[in-house]
C-alpha cells in the first residue's frame, strides 16, 4: 500500500498527459520559403519557430518561390529547441521558360 501511494504521488508531479506536452521547434531555411506543417501554413520568411506536441507525427514542408518545395517527415519524440534545416540548390531552382 506504501509503495501504490509513492507511485501515486510521483504521478501526480508529472503534467496531466505526457502526450500533450509541447515542444519548440525552429524551422528555417537558406532562402525565404512560405512553411507548412501538415498541410496549414504557419509562416514566411527564412524562419519560424513552432510550438508541437512531443509526440505526435507532422509532415513539415518548405515552399521557397521559384524553387521546389521540399518536405521533411517529423517522427516523435521531439526536443525542445530542434532545428529543422531546409537547404535550397541552384538545382532546386524550377526551369521558367
Amino acid at each position: 500500500m506504501k509503495y501504490l501511494l509513492l507511485l501515486a504521488s510521483l504521478l501526480a508531479t508529472f503534467p496531466a498527459s505526457y502526450a500533450d506536452s509541447q515542444v519548440e521547434i525552429l524551422i528555417k531555411s537558406n532562402v525565404a520559403a512560405e512553411f507548412y506543417i501538415d498541410g496549414e501554413k504557419i509562416g514566411i520568411g527564412k524562419s519560424v519557430y513552432q510550438k508541437l506536441n512531443s509526440n505526435d507525427e507532422y509532415e513539415l514542408i518548405a515552399a521557397p518561390e521559384g524553387y521546389q518545395s521540399k518536405e521533411y517527415f517529423l517522427e516523435p519524440p521531439h526536443m525542445d529547441g530542434a532545428t529543422i534545416d531546409f537547404f535550397f540548390l541552384m538545382e532546386d531552382k524550377i526551369n521558367e521558360k
